[in-house]
């Protein structure tokens, strides 16, 4: 059976690279995977050396180099495949990265700074010698980087014209799973961090991504989506909220979705719907929010056991640690600058889940924007017509 093999930013962790290598060689250990560690092989091989003799380091090479013609098109897919045929056999590589982009820095440095840790591991992804990519470092420069170097699915690389409304395109979109308070499943969030200035248009497009997501990879029928808002009456939130929660209420009436309406972040503590929807400031602040929760909720306990409230699991946090990049074509985990061993570990686990159904999401995402994104449009721009 086909393995997978992950990248994993190794050198922009905040809790260090000892954490990346142990939760990357339990992963391996665990799932039937090959870990590519990227990053600096002076600091990284001494520590991998102490958690496991069974590693590999690939030589440096310009995997990443422009094709100019069909011949260097040619020499770069050899390459490719001499050194993924090398890494599938290894459960442990080191690709030495002389750089990388921390957390402070802007998010653009992926386009110059080519040798960093972030920009290695996507270029591993583009050449087709990794599966997905797993990344602790700053979300901003991996999200960037996915959407510079991997790209768009096609549906979402096309401009729908809506009169007399000027909006963004979707760019990249970060999904997280939040575990519910009940002890249930959790409810999965979009955007919590790649577009923090999106329009309501965009936020209709989310809306289908989202349930591409839930129906293919957590083969939910038919899931129900609400809008992360201030308060579930539809004069509540801003002018955007507002005007998306218009879009929503149409895709619903078209059968595009399964709308709840505006929700609160009460409902998706408590596992009310199955995705939610917003702009990624609304987003980041509530996950960051609820992983400080998370974090404090165990440490609470009560002299009668029995008088306990339901709260959330001592894993939850290492758990849902990872994030998808939803609208790309390849597979891109961003986890918690603050992850831990297990957190990296779960991490890379979901990344190798959801590259076994990546194609089958971006197929199910690009059949839903293609039909019913020009009709949402239409609609809306007759609604404004004058």
């Amino acid at each position: 059976m086909h393995k997978n093999i992950i990248a994993v930013d190794a050198m922009t962790c905040e809790y260090g690279i000892e954490e990346v290598v142990k939760g990357s060689i339990s992963a391996s250990e665990n799932d039937d995977i090959s870990i590519i560690l990227v990053g600096d092989k002076e600091k990284l091989k001494p520590i991998v050396d102490g958690y496991s003799t069974d590693s590999y380091i690939i030589e440096y090479l310009d995997i990443g180099r422009k094709a100019k013609n069909k011949k260097t098109k040619k020499e770069n897919r050899g390459i490719a495949e001499k050194f993924r045929k090398e890494v599938y056999n290894n459960r442990i590589s080191i690709l030495d990265a002389k750089e990388t982009i921390g957390m402070d820095e802007e998010p653009s440095l992926v386009r110059t700074r080519k040798d960093s840790s972030i920009v290695r591991s996507i270029y591993l992804l583009k050449q087709g010698i990794a599966d997905a990519v797993v990344s602790a470092g700053n979300s901003g420069a991996s999200a960037a980087a996915a959407y510079i170097y991997i790209g768009r699915i096609d549906s979402l690389k096309r401009n729908y014209h809506i009169i007399r409304v000027k909006h963004p395109r979707t760019k990249v979109l970060i999904l997280c799973e939040i575990p519910s308070l009940l002890g249930s499943e959790s409810s999965a969030i979009a955007d919590v961090g790649a577009n923090p200035d999106c329009s309501e248009h965009n936020i209709a497009q989310y809306a289908l991504l989202v349930k591409s997501y839930l129906e293919v990879f957590k083969g939910i029928d038919n899931p129900q989506i609400a809008q992360l808002t201030i308060g579930e009456e539809d004069y509540k939130g801003s002018k955007r909220d507002k005007e998306a929660h218009r879009l929503l209420t149409r895709l619903d009436e078209i059968g595009a979705i399964r709308y709840l309406g505006n929700k609160e972040p009460y409902d998706l503590l408590y596992g009310s719907g199955d995705g939610y929807i917003c702009d990624a400031k609304t987003g980041n602040i509530f996950l960051k929010t609820a992983e400080a929760f998370c974090k404090i909720m165990p440490k609470k306990k009560k002299e009668n056991a029995a008088d306990e409230k339901p709260g959330l699991a001592l894993d939850g946090c290492e758990k849902y640690g990872g994030s998808v990049c939803l609208g790309i074509n390849k597979t891109v985990v961003i986890t918690h600058g603050k992850s831990d061993a297990a957190t990296m570990q779960n991490s890379i686990s979901l990344a190798d889940r959801y590259a076994k159904v990546i194609e089958k999401v971006n197929e199910r995402s690009n059949h839903l924007v293609e039909e019913y994104i020009p009709k949402l449009s239409l609609w809306y721009s007759l609604l404004h017509r004058k």
